[in-house]
């Protein structure tokens, strides 16, 4: 966590390198799930992957996006009891 704290300080300063890149970002959020599927098997907790839609590009820092992601991720598995769902929010019609 530390460290996070000291990038984010770097960034904000604009001394951290940024390596911004065409990144598909449902394909990196199913590809972090698909990571941790036998720990979320293990805690019976589903992750519901329908979302809105299926392709979305950005330009983002692949590495940091990849840690932002295993973050949420780590945290979901923590701090949801067994046998929870996690749902995607998506836009009210």
């Amino acid at each position: 966590m530390i460290t996070e704290i000291l990038e984010y300080s770097k960034m904000e300063a604009g001394s951290a390198a940024v390596k911004n890149e065409p990144v598909e970002l449902i394909s990196s959020f199913k590809n972090r799930i698909a990571m941790v599927q036998s720990l979320l098997e293990e805690n019976e907790i589903s992750i519901i992957k329908k979302l809105p839609i299926e392709v979305l590009w950005a330009m983002v820092d692949e590495e940091k996006l990849t840690r932002i992601l295993n973050n949420l991720l780590s945290n979901t598995i923590k701090y949801t009891n067994q046998k929870g769902k996690i749902i995607p929010l998506k836009e009210s019609q």
